[in-house]
C-alpha cells in the first residue's frame, strides 16, 4: 500500500483530495510540514473520524517531541511504537497518554 500511496498521491503533480480511492481500498491521509500521516481502509469508513484521528496522533507526537518532523520521528520511533502498541493508542488526550507512558 506504501507503494501505491507513493506513486497515486506523492507523484502527483496536484493534490486535490486527502482521500485517493484504488479499487476496494481507501487511502486517507493528512500533511504536517513534509509529513504525510496515512490510513488505509479496505471497508465503509467514516472519513471524518479517520482524520481526526490522525490529526490527533499528530499532536500527541507534537506534544511528546515538541516537533512532528522527520528527525523528530526518526529519534522517538520506539516511543511512537509504544503509544500505536499500547493503550495510549486507544486515547485521544495528550495528558492521559503521558500517565500511560
Amino acid at each position: 500500500m506504501a507503494e501505491a500511496f507513493r506513486l497515486q498521491v506523492l507523484n502527483a503533480k496536484d493534490i486535490r483530495s486527502p482521500i485517493k480511492c484504488i479499487g476496494p481500498t481507501s487511502l486517507l491521509h493528512v500533511r504536517h510540514g513534509e509529513i504525510y500521516v496515512l490510513a488505509v481502509a479496505n471497508q465503509n469508513v467514516d472519513c471524518c473520524l479517520i482524520f481526526e484521528v490522525l490529526r490527533k496522533m499528530v499532536a500527541v507526537f507534537k506534544s511528546y517531541f515538541g516537533k512532528f518532523d522527520e528527525d523528530h520521528i526518526r529519534d522517538n520511533f520506539v516511543l511512537i511504537y509504544e503509544l500505536l502498541d499500547g493503550n495510549a493508542a486507544r486515547q485521544t488526550g495528550t495528558k492521559n497518554s503521558h500517565i500511560c507512558i
